[in-house]
């Protein structure tokens, strides 16, 4: 949760996240001689509110057009989960149902 606490108190420069998620997308290139087909974020990182435009923008500029949006349907009826782990699963889903609009702007499915 150390990425999500940094951008919530404002610790994290966007440029630097952008500088940092194409310097992972060259390495790919440059391991396996093409791009990655799709692209997501650890704990869904990439649909948050300020990491989503960067992410799209990133994507769009090497022609990756997939990546996962994380709404997962009958999520609210696992009452099995736990309510910390609830309240994170439904931060990510509201995440994700605004992230829908920016990716498609860009292009990416």
């Amino acid at each position: 949760m150390g990425f999500r606490t940094a951008l919530s108190k404002g610790l994290l420069n966007m440029s630097e996240v952008k500088q940092e998620l194409k310097a992972q997308v060259e390495l790919f290139h440059e391991l396996t001689g093409h791009l990655p087909p799709h692209m997501d974020g650890h704990q869904h990182v990439h649909v948050l509110p300020e990491v989503r435009h960067v992410f799209a923008e990133v994507l769009e500029e090497y022609g990756i057009k997939y990546t996962r949006v994380p709404i997962e349907p009958g999520l609210h009826n696992c009452d099995w989960i736990p309510p910390s782990l609830m309240d994170f699963y439904l931060g990510v889903e509201e995440d994700s149902f605004n992230t829908v609009d920016v990716f498609t702007r860009h292009g990416i499915r």
